[in-house]
């Protein structure tokens, strides 16, 4: 899912990264360049995203694991969030030569059931 201006696979998107090895089975998401030097401009809104609809009858919670680095050199935050039917149910601003790790981040989801969609976002924000 792509959202904002970015453009998937071009300035935002899932990457081989070569600076860093994702353990196995894990994904890596970029948004902006991984080499600084060609970084193309991240302006405040750009985002990106992955959304999977899941069946939420009788499940309680979902947990995720997750490591975000914000090494862009502009003064531009990133904003972590997790949704689910578009409404945000956890969210963490991570400031500009920060990195952040989930290794267990939980999210209570027993209040609702059926097909929803939920997004895992990344969002550049204004500090």
């Amino acid at each position: 899912m792509a959202e904002g201006t970015l453009i998937a696979g071009r300035r935002a998107g899932r990457i081989q990264p070569t600076g860093w090895t994702p353990p196995d089975g894990d994904w890596c998401f970029l948004v902006g360049a991984e080499n600084p030097d060609a970084e193309e401009d991240v302006v405040p809104g750009d985002r990106f995203g992955v959304e999977q609809t899941v069946d939420l009858t009788d499940i309680k919670t979902i947990t995720f694991a997750m490591k975000l680095r914000n090494t862009t050199s502009t003064g531009i935050d990133f904003r972590a969030a997790f949704l689910v039917s578009g409404v945000e149910l956890w969210s963490e601003q991570i400031p500009h030569g920060e990195t952040r790790e989930y290794v267990k981040r939980t999210i209570n989801v027993s209040h609702l059931e059926g097909d929803r969609p939920i997004v895992l976002r990344l969002e550049a924000k204004t500090p």
